[in-house]
């Protein structure tokens, strides 16, 4: 469905919140506090052996880990019991790692064999002698990253309960990569109903708030379908406010997989031929159109409001705070422009 015609369908139930209001009434104070907040936040020794690590192979700096472990804390869902919160935030922050690792095969190298060689990683195979040695490297961190998150995730108590979703959902967000790559591959391929079909599940929100399930005890399974919808909703969110805060870098890296590239060629502001041939300069200009950025915003409304349409529909645990978590992640974001 069009966002013109979800938007006339929930016109009259329009909350407050707006979303360019959000993203303008960010002022530089604002952005700086939350700049040194990010910077200062504690990462545990777990993480930062995996993150040194993950530095002999990787290029993502210190300021994008703390971003990360700030925020995955932020969205944790209020129905976790305290005691859990730092494990999941760990083990979310191996996912991330892993994210990491095969995002930059997709959006940097541009490596159809190692994409395949991850996803087979994640079927259990491993074969990985017709790489040299620095592929190999860098794979065999990426299955090391890969056993460590399921081994992790199956001692949390209600793992058995969601094993399926979470099977699930990990594969949308390996079927969103791929979407990634074949965009990089070939920019022709560009339209905003695939992007706005796939690229979310980059973001991941959904596995995360299952993966908070796993360890909520007091969550109701009859609520599964209801809340689900609630997290697809905050996943849309988050793309969209992550795809506003790094576009500009993806652009150096001609990564056009971003939402950015797909509504500019959706509105006849980019061409999609041009893609490719266009300099950096001239793309940015054209992406700077304020016609992009408010169909962005549109789309991101749409999904709040209709995300907080259903969260009465959650009657075992209170989900009201993850709202307020998932319209902060646009102020996240835009502290984060430009360093992630």
């Amino acid at each position: 469905m069009e966002v013109s015609r979800l938007e006339s369908a929930h016109r009259s139930r329009r909350a407050v919140v707006d979303a360019r209001a959000l993203w303008e009434g960010i002022n530089p104070e604002r952005i700086r506090a939350l700049r040194e907040e990010t910077r200062s936040a504690s990462l545990s020794p777990y993480v930062q052996s995996w993150l040194a690590r993950y530095a002999r192979v990787g290029q993502r700096g210190d300021f994008l880990w703390r971003w990360c472990y700030t925020n995955v804390k932020l969205v944790t869902l209020a129905c976790v019991p305290a005691e859990c919160v730092e494990h999941l935030a760990d083990t979310k922050m191996i996912h991330l790692i892993f994210l990491c690792l095969i995002d930059d095969i997709v959006d940097e190298r541009h490596d159809p064999q190692m994409f395949q060689a991850a996803l087979a990683i994640t079927q259990g195979h491993q074969d990985l002698t017709h790489f040299d040695s620095e592929r190999r490297s860098y794979l065999e961190l990426l299955g090391a990253t890969w056993r460590e998150l399921w081994t992790r995730m199956a001692d949390y108590p209600r793992f058995d309960d969601f094993e399926d979703d979470l099977r699930f959902d990990y594969a949308q967000v390996l079927q969103g990569l791929w979407h990634s790559l074949r965009i990089n591959l070939n920019p022709s391929r560009i339209n905003v109903f695939e992007n706005d079909s796939y690229q979310p599940h980059n973001m991941a929100m959904v596995y995360m708030a299952m993966l908070d399930l796993c360890a909520s005890p007091a969550f109701d399974v009859r609520d599964l379908g209801a809340a689900r919808e609630v997290f697809l909703h905050a996943q849309m969110m988050g793309r969209i406010g992550n795809t506003l805060a790094t576009w500009e870098r993806e652009l150096r890296c001609r990564d056009f997989a971003s939402g950015m590239f797909a509504h500019a060629v959706d509105l006849g502001v980019v061409p999609a031929e041009l893609l490719r041939v266009s300099g950096e300069e001239d793309l940015k200009r054209s992406l700077s159109s304020p016609r992009v950025e408010r169909a962005l915003f549109q789309v991101w409304q749409v999904h709040r409001d209709k995300m907080a349409e259903k969260l009465a529909r959650v009657r075992s645990v209170e989900l009201s705070g993850y709202l307020s978590a998932c319209e902060e992640l646009v102020a996240t974001h835009m502290c984060g422009r430009g360093l992630m």
